[in-house]
This record gives structure tokens, C-alpha cells and sequence, in this order.
């Protein structure tokens, strides 16, 4: 059995991040004890929502919300067919495989003389009402990872014909060397058949930064995922090399010997920042072109946080670093 590294640093980079909200004036019911989930129940590529819970009256609400361009048109179900569920949760998934998202609700009800747990799938009929059935995405393509020290930069495109659907994305990375998983899919990787509902562990980038990898041989692939959670098959596989364990350091010793008396980043990529923290939140260093010269001066032995950030704060590394006397 493989076995799976968590602690690897892995950050997305396709997208700014967001400098803004805006409220929409999107005029969904209020409710409590609730449950609330994206999903294309509709299949027209976008997201619709899924509500259930209660109102101010403790009166249960079953909402699916269609998407009609960025307006949620709200389309209220046959409640005289279901239950009346309190303190409620729902999920979608396509639990008979037929290319529509059905969903799953559980809570519990008050029928005269008590209350009664319950739990309902609820089965969509979209084939049968005039909807176009889903249909696979097609395969990223052009993968390409670009190794810098220990950094290795995984990219791809989205496929052309599915230009026009909004996908997330799935990597599978492994290192075949020592047959250890350092981002694991939940998909088949033969079929690509997902084992749980959501989207791709690269969310919607087309790009993602890993670093923290020790020496090794890398084998990895991608997947698509549309917005009702339909997988494609995984891309040809890709291999690339990590020749060195440079990085990030754990440790540094400022004893004035020469070795590992500061804090030297070497991730093959340009640092733009580093912010140093003590235990308690504390900010104790910054600076915001750094140099590989913060040696803790002044700071007591100890656990400190670090934050590396380079071009316009798109990248951000954090992580730990111990200083011995």
C-alpha cells in the first residue's frame, strides 16, 4: 500500500488573488439548521444550488435553484412527496451513473408521537424531461512541469473542444521511486472514475506550484471535472526528476561557523518577501526584498512561522523554521 505525504507546500497560481466581493442581489430564502450545495443539476454548464432547511417558522424548505446566466430562478419541489426534515443536511452526487446529479437529504421529522430520524435520495429524472444528458469532458492536454530546485511547476491546457465549460481540475502525483503519493486524485486512475463528489484538488487553475519534494523520479497526470462532478479519463502520463533536497530549511544554527547560520531560500524561484512570527502570532521579522540574510538575531532558541511571498503575493509559501544556540 502507498502511502501519502501531507505536508508538502502546494499553492495555486493561475488566478490574482481576489481583491473584491459583490454582494448579487440574488433573492434566496433564509433558513437555519440548513444544508446548502453547488452542483449542475441541469447540466447547461453551470452552477445551481441546492437548499434545504428551515425558516424563521420552522417550516422546512426544499430549494433547487437554477442558474439562467448568473440569475438564480427558484424552483420549488413537490413537498406534498417529501418529508418535513428538521436540523437537515443534502448532498448531490449521481448515485445511478446515468450523466445527472441526483441528491440525498437526512434530518429527522415530528410525526404525531415523536420524532423520527430519516434519510431520502431523491432520484433526477432530467433524461426523461427534455434536458441533455451529460457527457464526459474530454482530457487535459500540452502538460509540461518545469523543475526548479525542488519546486516543480505542473501546468496544463484545457482541452479545446471543452473551451466552453466551466472545469476543475485533478492531479495525481506520485513519486515512482519510492512509490509514495505526494497528491492523491480519489479518482481511478485507469477509468479516472471519481470516488468522492467535488471539485479537482487544483480547483479551477491550470497551473499548480509543489514544492518540498525530496530527490526522486516523479511520475503525474491530470483530469477534468465539470460542474456536475462528471470525470474525464486521466492525460498520458508525465515523469520529471528532482536531482536535490534544497528548499526550505528546518533548522538554522546562527553560531557564526559558516553553515546554516541563516534563513536561505532556495526554491528555483525569485522571493519577494519573508515574514518571520514567534509563537504567539507575533510578527518579529519582515522584510520585502529579501536577501538570505535573516540569522534571528536578538530571538531566543525556539519554533518560528514563516511567510514567503514572490511577485505580487500570487505565491505564498508558509511553513516552520527551529533556531538552535
Amino acid at each position: 500500500m502507498r502511502n501519502i505525504i501531507p505536508f508538502l507546500f502546494i499553492f495555486l497560481t493561475n488566478n490574482l488573488l481576489a481583491q473584491n466581493f459583490v454582494e448579487t442581489n440574488d433573492q434566496l430564502i433564509g433558513v437555519r439548521d440548513s444544508s446548502i450545495k453547488w452542483g449542475d443539476y441541469d447540466n447547461d454548464g453551470d452552477l445551481d444550488i441546492l437548499l434545504v432547511g428551515q425558516d424563521i417558522h420552522g417550516i422546512s424548505r426544499f430549494r433547487i435553484y437554477r442558474n439562467s446566466n448568473g440569475v438564480f430562478d427558484e424552483l420549488i419541489l413537490d413537498i406534498s412527496n417529501l418529508p418535513i426534515f428538521l436540523d437537515s443536511s443534502a448532498d448531490w452526487g449521481d448515485f445511478d451513473n446515468d450523466g445527472d446529479l441526483d441528491f440525498i437529504v437526512s434530518g429527522f421529522t415530528r410525526p404525531a408521537g415523536g420524532e423520527v430520524a430519516m434519510t431520502k435520495i431523491y432520484q433526477n429524472d432530467l433524461i426523461n424531461s427534455g434536458f441533455n444528458q451529460n457527457t464526459k469532458p474530454s482530457s487535459p492536454n500540452n502538460l509540461t512541469s518545469n523543475v526548479k530546485g525542488n519546486t516543480i511547476i505542473l501546468s496544463w491546457n484545457i482541452p479545446q473542444n471543452n473551451a466552453d465549460r466551466n472545469l476543475s481540475f485533478n492531479v495525481y502525483l506520485e513519486n515512482i521511486d519510492r512509490n509514495l503519493y505526494f497528491m492523491n486524485p480519489m479518482s481511478n486512475i485507469g477509468s479516472g472514475q471519481r470516488s468522492i463528489v467535488s471539485f479537482g484538488n487544483a480547483q479551477l487553475n491550470t497551473k499548480i506550484h509543489v514544492t518540498g519534494l525530496p530527490k526522486g523520479r516523479y511520475l503525474w497526470t491530470v483530469q477534468s471535472i465539470d460542474n456536475s462532478y462528471m470525470s474525464s479519463k486521466f492525460s498520458n502520463f508525465q515523469y520529471f526528476d528532482i536531482d536535490s533536497n534544497t528548499g526550505l530549511p528546518k533548522v538554522i544554527t546562527p553560531n557564526g561557523d559558516g553553515l546554516n547560520d541563516n534563513f536561505k531560500i532556495n526554491l528555483g524561484i525569485e522571493p519577494v518577501s519573508l515574514e518571520i512570527y514567534n509563537r504567539w502570532g507575533a510578527l518579529v521579522f519582515k522584510d520585502n526584498n529579501y536577501k538570505n540574510n535573516w540569522d534571528g538575531k536578538n530571538l531566543n532558541a525556539g519554533i518560528y512561522y514563516y511567510s514567503v511571498s514572490t511577485l505580487n503575493n500570487c505565491d505564498q509559501i508558509k511553513g516552520w523554521v527551529q533556531i538552535l544556540r
